[in-house]
This record gives structure tokens, C-alpha cells and sequence, in this order.
């Protein structure tokens, strides 16, 4: 687990170029980071429940999201219903 990477990662994508770099090349922007692929898999597909149990930080992981079109309140009802899910689940 690498969370200092991970809110590296995030937090970088305040900057204009690391933004245009993330959506030229997500691949190639995640191998600026030391990843592993759990961690990759989850900026991948936009399992913002996962990374936030894992400790990034939400302030910055909302950056992340918006690069997805997601904000903040979206993102909150997003990781709720998530958590509703696994509770319904685990029933």
C-alpha cells in the first residue's frame, strides 16, 4: 500500500499539465507512481469507496473523481450507496 503515492497522485492533478497528461495517457500517468495493482485498479475504475477505506484522502481523491466528471456530493452519495450495497450483501 503505497498512500502517500496515492495522494501524490491525486493532489498532482490540481496542476493543469499533470491533467492534460492524465488524459492523454492514464496508464502512463499511474506508472509516475509507486503503484501496485490493487491501487491501479481502483483509480482505474473509479472505486473511490476502496481508496478512501485505504486512507486517501477525500479532499484530494475529489480531484481524481472530477477528472471523471464526479463531484464532491456525487461522489459522497457514490461511496453511500456503495457502502449500502456491501451492508445488503453481507445480510
Amino acid at each position: 500500500m503505497s498512500l502517500y503515492q496515492l495522494d501524490k497522485l491525486c493532489y498532482d492533478l490540481k496542476r493543469p499539465e499533470n491533467r492534460e497528461a492524465f488524459r492523454a495517457d492514464p496508464e502512463a500517468y499511474y506508472r509516475r507512481y509507486q503503484l501496485d495493482e490493487d491501487e491501479i485498479s481502483s483509480l482505474r475504475s473509479g472505486d473511490y469507496t476502496w481508496l478512501w477505506e485505504h486512507g486517501v484522502n477525500i479532499y484530494v481523491l475529489v480531484v481524481h473523481a472530477g477528472l471523471h466528471g464526479i463531484r464532491l456530493p456525487e461522489l459522497m452519495r457514490l461511496m453511500k450507496d456503495e457502502y449500502a450495497r456491501r451492508g445488503a450483501a453481507a445480510r
